[in-house]
This record gives C-alpha cells, sequence and structure tokens, in this order.
C-alpha cells in the first residue's frame, strides 16, 4: 500500500513543477530553492527563487560597468567622438538620458535572460551561465578600459 494514499493524503494532483511562470504570490513569498534537483527539470523553463552569490556578483559588475560605460562613451562624444554603434548613435540623437537609459535596460535585458534561461536553454548549448556572465563582465571591463585609455590619450596630448 502507498503510504500517502487514504485520508492523510492531501495532494491535489497537480505537480507543482509543470508551472511555468510564477504568480504574483510566489514571488513575494520567500523561496529556497537554488538549483536543480531532477534531470527532467533541467528540459524546461524554470525559474529560481535564489542564486548564488557570486553569479549577483557578476551581475552587480557587468550593469556597473554598463553605466560606466555610457558616462565614458557620452564624456569622449563631448570631445570630439563618434558613436559607431547605430542603434545607441540614433538614441544619443534623441538626447543623453534616452542614451544612458536605453544602454542600461539593454543591458540589464540581456543579463536578466541570461540568467532566467540558465537551465532550460543554455544548458542545452552546454555553456554555463556563469561563463557567459563572466564573460560579459569582461568585455565590459575591456571596453571600460579602451575608453579610459581613449580619455587618457586625448588628455595628455
Amino acid at each position: 500500500m502507498n503510504p500517502y494514499e487514504g485520508p492523510l493524503d492531501r495532494r491535489s494532483g497537480i505537480d507543482r513543477r509543470y508551472k511555468r511562470i510564477p504568480s504574483f504570490k510566489d514571488l513575494l513569498i520567500r523561496r529556497r530553492r537554488c538549483e536543480l534537483r531532477r534531470a527532467e527539470d533541467r528540459q524546461k523553463l524554470f525559474l529560481f527563487d535564489k542564486y548564488n552569490k557570486s553569479d549577483v556578483r557578476v551581475v552587480i559588475t557587468i550593469l556597473v560597468l554598463s553605466i560606466i560605460d555610457a558616462f565614458l562613451t557620452l564624456f569622449l562624444l563631448s570631445r570630439g567622438a563618434v558613436e559607431l554603434n547605430p542603434v545607441m548613435a540614433y538614441f544619443l540623437e534623441i538626447n543623453a538620458m534616452t542614451f544612458v537609459v536605453v544602454k542600461y535596460s539593454l543591458t540589464a535585458l540581456s543579463v536578466f535572460t541570461v540568467i532566467l534561461l540558465h537551465y532550460s536553454v543554455i544548458q542545452y548549448f552546454r555553456v554555463p551561465a556563469r561563463y557567459l556572465l563572466n564573460g560579459f563582465a569582461c568585455l565590459f571591463a575591456l571596453v571600460v578600459v579602451w575608453e579610459l585609455f581613449l580619455i587618457s590619450t586625448h588628455i595628455l596630448s
């Protein structure tokens, strides 16, 4: 006999793992899930309740570097540089604040997407999200270093 059958069985029969998107109530309640235990769960879109501290640090680093990049770009543009990215050049034509907001929003959306799809899509390609996020952080750091180099050579010359 199954120990869960009988009058003490309170299960509804609906498997909570098949819920794709959390409800507003799910987001407000503090949960504890930070990794997948079942191989079948890795085949679906899955949202975590908690994330590794190192992943959170990398995400914050990327977002801060994105803001630094935006302001350094604006500084270089005020000194005669040209924006080569046509999408960002379009937003620069509107105004500087729109440029900064769009740049930050696109970066935040990209990072959020990588974190969100950590197990469903990225695991399919066998690239851990941690490597992808670290790569983003390195690229942003290189861009900021390049902009600082441009500023230093422009000011010193």
